[in-house]
């Protein structure tokens, strides 16, 4: 079973407070609430053991996590976030999944079939669909990643670490065939 932990990224959250209307508020519900949605089946059909969402204070997050039945963590940046979420956390693997994306049909399956191989989640990488740049179009290996499973243990996440260093860290470990949408 894993823990999921829905992220708002560094880069979103600094977009979000430099602009500061009402409508960036709603625009990062909105990507959380998307993102949630995609995941309901999974944690039914008992692949996620529990779910956390981490962002910025201020974002009606606490109102999506008490509807969503999630664990929250508001924190200023997404390391802080991260170190509180996995300590939260119950399952002994995480995936860490970025809000606004949402996973491609027979997510739950796959990941399945990798987890029956071992105890521990080997570590995993779920790309985005699209490519954003000609650079990504021409070498589709370099997209960015959508999200991460990994295993719970020492190592796997060092303090302050964030996704962007996790992403980079992880690049060349196996990607699932389903690939993760923005919505």
């Amino acid at each position: 079973m894993l823990s999921a932990i829905v992220f708002c990224g560094d880069e979103y959250a600094s977009r979000l407070s430099r602009r500061g209307t009402k409508e960036d508020d709603f625009d990062i519900a909105q990507a959380m609430v998307s993102t949630l949605t995609g995941l309901v089946p999974a944690h039914v059909d008992g692949l996620l053991r529990d779910m956390i969402i981490i962002g910025p204070a201020g974002h009606d997050l606490a109102l999506i996590a008490d509807h969503a039945g999630c664990g929250l963590v508001e924190a200023e940046t997404e390391a802080e976030g991260f170190a509180a979420a996995i300590a939260m956390a119950r399952g002994p693997g995480l995936f860490l999944l970025k809000a606004g994306f949402r996973l491609e049909t027979g997510f739950i399956e796959e990941c399945r079939r990798h987890l029956r191989q071992g105890d521990d989640p080997l570590p995993l990488c779920i790309k985005g669909r699209r490519p954003e740049t000609l650079f990504e179009r021409l070498w589709p290996t370099r997209r960015p990643l959508a999200g991460l499973i990994l295993p719970r243990g020492n190592g796997t996440m060092r303090p302050g670490e964030t996704f962007a260093s996790l992403s980079q860290r992880y690049r060349k470990e196996k990607p699932l065939r389903c690939r993760a949408f923005e919505v």
